[in-house]
């Protein structure tokens, strides 16, 4: 496949990458503006806890099995697409029986209703999402945009009818379960094309993927409760009204970390792979890339950090500009553990994922540790512990997972590139506890300075980015030759 086929995939995805998260943004922000409570976004956030945890029983490697394996047979797809339709069953009804047990842990007995219809989406995503692999394997990335394209727009606007009509917590949930219905069929019928099903179910193919995949699975499982039990200990600890100003606040980091960084995150591993062979060249774009995507999020997250009550006004409305000092500390952090995108492509193209799995089993035990600690004063305190835990892991990241990829370059080198958002974020952090203990609230100066720092993102992003990556392609083409 040529360059430009590659620039024109890379493109679509980017595309369809923006199109979702800006709806998902915008689908949240109405929603919490006008139609629902932050103990409705808590809901919401147990249940899909509980979906994505069980997704990841459902998915176990499959598709990076099926991405991965060469000259793929129609009977061993259809070996491994049956294997997940029988599990994605079993869990389906698993979630049905158990359904009532977490409604009682959380006090809440929504939850015994919202979570089995949920599920239905683990029954879709295996009609589907073998399929969606397949489609991928293929370079079939137009058709994937679009298809998700299509979905992001379908969800957003049934969400925002059936809550106009007075649907509560459930426009969400049946927006979600009719949005991710309609992509996995269409993935189904478009993936049949390439490779039709037979009935055919085998253990012997599917013990080849099982010795496999379970390593990518226990990889996976642990990552999920490193990212996501701040989701558990905050509603269990602090109430499900306290977890929805926390999620509502957290879809603000992700959605813009989203937008800054898939663009990023898409184009640079082939290059990485691209440049793999010639060390100097490899280390070259990963500074580039490390610094470039540090400049970005330094600059919008901490602008994000400095401006986080306006933002709250400006995005909820005047009630969640309490969350500010929340949204300060998880902002700075998303911008520190922004440092890792680089590091984890350098990973992908080294393939050390042994040392991914062992950072991730100590990112999760000391992130849980910080998670308690904080949970036992409050929801700000869980915010700055998170964001001391972003601090503390600087070096050790450095020692154990970096150095083991580039062994040549020092931790002062290492550490240079990475300073400008490690300093700035500690400045705001700290001016603006002050600020807040001290009651001043300037939010004029608030709005200009983050309008400031969009308008650079914004120039470095149309000029500096581009730049940079037709360099780097045009080196590693070079170096191919």
């Amino acid at each position: 496949m040529n360059s430009n086929h590659q620039v024109k995939n890379i493109a679509f995805a980017s595309v369809a990458s923006i199109v979702k998260t800006v709806c998902q943004f915008l689908q949240v922000a109405i929603l919490v503006r006008f139609f629902l409570d932050p103990e409705q976004f808590g809901l919401l956030a147990i249940a899909t806890f509980v979906i994505a945890f069980s997704d990841l029983f459902l998915d176990m490697g499959l598709s990076v099995y099926i991405m991965y394996k060469h000259n793929i047979s129609r009977e061993q797809f259809s070996s491994l697409y049956w294997f997940g339709v029988i599990i994605s069953i079993i869990l389906v009804l698993i979630l049905i029986i158990i359904s009532p047990l977490i409604s009682s842990f959380y006090d809440k007995e929504e939850l015994a209703s919202i979570i089995p219809l949920l599920s239905a989406n683990l029954l879709f995503w295996a009609i589907g999402r073998n399929y969606r692999t397949l489609l991928e394997k293929e370079f079939r990335f137009k058709i994937l945009a679009i298809v998700d394209t299509i979905v992001a727009l379908v969800i957003f606007t049934i969400a925002i009818l059936l809550a106009w009509n007075d649907f509560g917590v459930w426009s969400v949930v049946i927006a979600n379960v009719i949005g991710v219905f309609i992509q996995n069929i269409v993935y189904l019928v478009k993936g049949f094309r390439i490779l039709p099903l037979c009935f055919n179910l085998k253990y012997f193919e599917v013990r080849e993927f099982l010795s496999i995949g379970l390593y990518q699975f226990a990889a996976k499982l642990l990552d999920f409760f490193s990212s996501q039990s701040d989701i558990l200990i905050v509603g269990k600890l602090l109430g499900l009204e306290v977890l929805g100003v926390y999620n509502i606040v957290r879809q603000i980091i992700y959605s813009l970390g989203g937008f800054l960084n898939n663009g990023f995150n898409a184009v640079m591993p082939p290059i990485f792979v691209k440049a793999h062979k010639d060390e100097v060249l490899l280390r070259e774009s990963f500074f580039s890339y490390l610094g470039n995507i540090i400049l970005i999020n330094t600059i919008c997250f901490v602008g994000l950090a400095f401006s986080s009550e306006t933002a709250l006004w400006v995005v909820y409305g005047s009630e969640f500009v309490i969350g500010g000092w929340l949204l300060t500390c998880l902002a700075c952090m998303y911008a520190i553990n922004t440092i890792g995108n680089p590091v984890s492509a350098l990973i992908i193209c080294k393939g050390r994922t042994d040392i991914a799995m062992y950072w991730t089993v100590y990112r999760l035990a000391i992130s849980l540790v910080a998670l308690f600690l904080g949970a036992s004063y409050s929801i700000e305190g869980v915010a700055l512990a998170l964001f001391a835990v972003a601090l503390f892991n600087i070096y050790p990241y450095y020692r154990f997972v970096y150095s083991k990829m580039q062994k040549s370059v020092g931790f002062n080198n290492y550490f240079i590139a990475i300073r400008p958002v490690v300093v700035s974020s500690i400045l705001i952090v700290s001016v603006k506890y002050f600020l807040r203990l001290s009651g001043t609230i300037d939010e004029f100066l608030y709005i200009t300075i983050f309008m400031v720092f969009l308008l650079i993102y914004l120039y470095f992003e149309s000029r500096v980015f581009r730049d940079i990556v037709k360099r780097l392609m045009a080196r590693c083409l070079v170096s191919n030759n």
